[in-house]
């Protein structure tokens, strides 16, 4: 079987998170896929959508087509699917509810054979659109996950978020918070990746320059590197209209790193906490809930006490388990199926969610 995946950027998050890191797996069960990003409107977008007819399916990650360029791909597709993880039909700011995104999104949705969502609650949010989504959760690699080095562990007590520059103003609230924190524990360090914190805002409180603050920039090994050394992450969300749309790929990151996390139960985060934050879950109470700006510090400072309290032989078997219980349940193995029927058209294997008829 060969299939075209079109993707807005080859280095981009989402790319690389619900893509790319199948293709190894796709290729062992006989599944060829040519990656291409989307290229700008015009003759060469048309004449590469075109190309859809020499492949057995098309797999179109995240990008909005316009109405004419869908029905032309619809056209030229023998099986259509759509793979989401945001609220593309949505703002990421208010106002979050956008017509020009609204028209493309259900042009290009009513075309397909089916539209994939990477969580539960996407799938829910697409509902208002009339769209039945098939839920495929973003994937990990189990082996990758299992040689991992272990966890090293900063010999002071260091908080990490990982993430882009518009969601740094999610973060806001921890900087504010970050004197009484250091107050409370002197050689803690706040370690932000890939936030541009400089460029996010223009009053100095929420620009993450304070002591302890230290900026990184983003890198497939710079986050392993974080994410082995920190004690905690961080992964704040307000509750809007753009972030109830949100797969959790951040927070999950922290998970299968073996990270204890305080999360915010938004979107896809709240799927992971109901799933891997308790003690009843086997993960040693691996996720707190993300509290009031007023409570904020003193969770924070908790949290990282508790961590430092436990003996480092004890942290290290913790964290194998938290990290290995995560592998297994978002494992390529176990969750390959569904891609499987939604790109060979088996709605057997695709959760009982059939795709309507798609308009042609």
């Amino acid at each position: 079987m060969r299939v075209l995946a079109l993707v807005e950027a080859h280095d981009g998050a989402s790319a690389r998170l619900r893509v790319a890191r199948w293709l190894p797996w796709l290729r062992e069960h006989g599944v060829d896929v040519a990656l291409e990003e989307i290229v700008r409107s015009g003759p060469r977008r048309w004449l590469q959508l075109g190309r859809a007819a020499r492949f057995d399916a098309v797999w179109l990650q995240r990008r909005l087509l316009q109405p004419w360029e869908s029905a032309w791909l619809r056209r030229c597709s023998r099986r259509l699917v759509v793979d989401l993880d945001d609220a593309v039909w949505r703002r990421d700011h208010a106002p979050f509810r956008s017509r020009g995104r609204s028209w493309r999104a259900r042009a290009l949705f009513r075309r397909a054979d089916v539209v994939v969502a990477g969580a539960a609650t996407l799938a829910r949010e697409l509902e208002e659109l009339g769209v039945r989504a098939v839920v495929l959760p973003t994937p990990l690699d189990g082996g990758a996950v299992a040689s991992a080095p272990p966890r090293s562990f900063a010999p002071t007590p260091t908080l990490a978020w990982i993430g882009q520059p518009s969601t740094w103003r999610y973060v806001a609230p921890v900087v504010r918070a970050w004197p009484a924190i250091r107050a409370a524990l002197p050689t803690a360090r706040f370690v932000a990746m890939g936030s541009a914190a400089a460029e996010a805002g223009s009053s100095a409180p929420d620009r993450g320059d304070g002591d302890g603050i230290e900026r990184r920039t983003w890198s497939p090994d710079a986050e392993a590197e974080l994410l082995r050394e920190a004690w905690l992450g961080l992964a704040p969300l307000p509750d809007d209209p753009w972030t109830r749309g949100k797969c959790g790929a951040r927070l999950l990151s922290y998970l299968a790193a073996g990270l204890p996390a305080v999360a915010s139960r938004v979107g896809a985060q709240a799927e992971l906490a109901d799933e891997f934050g308790g003690e009843s879950s086997g993960a040693h109470g691996s996720l707190r809930d993300w509290p009031s700006d007023g409570a904020l510090a003193s969770t924070l400072v908790d949290a990282l006490t508790a961590e430092g309290a436990r003996p480092s032989a004890e942290r290290s078997a913790i964290a194998h388990a938290r990290a290995a219980q995560v592998a297994a349940r978002r494992a390529l193995e176990r969750l390959g199926p569904r891609l499987l029927a939604a790109l060979v058209g088996d709605s057997a294997g695709a959760d009982g969610v059939a795709a309507t008829r798609p308009a042609r």
